[in-house]
């Protein structure tokens, strides 16, 4: 059974679009670590515990996105999973810009420097948000195209219930039209009486 064409384009969008959030997610995850360590020590203890969360929300997420995308995909998995890493990557991002003003910048040589890379963590972790946020809005226009992945289990395992003695049904019929036959009573009555006539002559 052919593929469907916007089965085959919505695979490939998902693919695209959660591949380079779990990259970005993964990215990130090392550049707040890296910009949290250099800061350490100027944080107040609030401020090293949310940079630490978004670091392992970041982290997670990557796993959880690559999960996404090598998983079979069914509907209501895909939109729960995409609902929470959007809620929680957008209220960190929010946090980060609320805290912009509060947080002490003297590292990265001078406060420039610090500030700039605020701003690049900001509108990565923003990106990540709208590709998740992309996906997320795509998801019920394909439920209610009533997409899914193509039926291919019930195949194989149609295929794999056949046990290695079985034979085809082909073989079967070419089998019974080779097989001899046996007389049938109307064959003996005639080769009886054929008997019958050459014992009188």
């Amino acid at each position: 059974m052919p593929v469907p064409k916007s089965w085959l384009l919505f695979r490939r969008f998902r693919v695209t679009v959660l591949s380079f959030a779990a990259i970005l997610c993964l990215l990130w995850s090392v550049l707040v670590a890296v910009y949290l360590s250099r800061n350490w020590s100027s944080y107040e203890t609030g401020q090293r515990g949310f940079f630490s969360g978004l670091v392992a929300l970041d982290f997670v997420s990557s796993i959880l996105i690559y999960l996404m995308i090598v998983v079979k995909y069914t509907y209501w998995p895909d939109a729960a999973r995409t609902v929470v890493l959007v809620g929680l990557h957008a209220a960190g991002t929010i946090t980060v810009m609320a805290l912009k003003p509060h947080l002490p910048c003297n590292t990265f040589g001078g406060w420039s420097t610090c500030n700039t890379l605020t701003d690049i963590i900001i509108y990565g972790s923003w990106t990540i948000t709208g590709l998740l946020g992309l996906y997320g809005v795509v998801l019920p226009f394909i439920a209610g195209l009533r997409l899914f992945p193509p039926r291919i289990d019930a195949d194989l395992e149609n295929a794999s219930d056949r046990t290695v003695g079985d034979k085809p049904e082909e073989f079967n019929m070419v089998e019974e039209d080779v097989r001899p036959q046996s007389p049938t009573s109307a064959n003996c009555a005639s080769i009886a009486t054929t008997k019958s006539g050459e014992d009188v002559a």
